[in-house]
């Protein structure tokens, strides 16, 4: 069984590309980007990623829900079930307990709810939340033998287009991943344009 200390390789594929955000859950800082300026919690450890890397996530990224933090607009999510669909994602080495810090900041809650590594792989997903982001979802090991897990919702939501201060800050992390102008463009507009069809499996 996983310890605390435990390496665990994050994978972001919304806002949390871009490296301040990411770092706003583990320092309890302002959130980059949001027109509220709301601010995390923290985690217990705010240690930053050991290290981060591109990577491509074989689940489909879509727009959902209805976020006050982002004008309104939907936010990011990737299809619990595995697709040819290439979305673009930043993974980061943390903590086993940064992790679950990310996971209760990402749902409101107050409280932590433990996850085990041992039952992730086992099960694929993980439900330990109420929340929007409720689901831990795993995505294999990385080449250095540490599990890769994202956050997503167990369920397809009902799209939802995203803000313009919302994609800016994607953009920005795909920027720091060395994507320019115009793939970043289409990737998002490619995304978006689908929302907009209102599909929902």
């Amino acid at each position: 069984m996983q310890s605390a200390h435990s390496p665990v390789w994050y994978v972001a594929f919304g806002s949390n590309l871009l490296g301040t955000r990411l770092r706003a859950y583990l320092e309890g800082t302002a959130v980059p980007g949001s027109s509220q300026r709301f601010v995390e919690q923290g985690a217990r450890d705010p240690s930053p990623p050991r290290a981060d890397e591109s990577m491509l996530l074989r689940h489909e990224l879509y727009f959902a829900g209805n976020s006050n933090r982002w004008g309104g607009g939907g936010v990011a999510f990737v299809d619990p079930r595995p697709s040819e669909a290439q979305t673009l994602a930043r993974r980061y080495l943390i903590s086993w307990d940064q992790l679950e810090d990310i996971h209760r900041q990402e749902n409101r809650s107050a409280t932590i709810e433990p996850a085990s590594e041992t039952d992730l792989e086992k099960l694929g997903a993980l439900k330990l939340y109420g929340g929007s982001y409720e689901t831990l979802l795993w995505c294999g090991r990385h080449i250095d033998g540490a599990p890769m897990v994202t956050i997503t919702s167990g369920i397809r939501r009902p799209a939802n287009p995203p803000s313009v201060d919302y994609l800016e800050v994607i953009g920005r992390g795909l920027t720091e991943l060395g994507h320019n102008a115009d793939e970043i463009s289409a990737y998002l507009s490619a995304h978006r344009a689908s929302d907009r069809d209102g599909a929902v499996e």
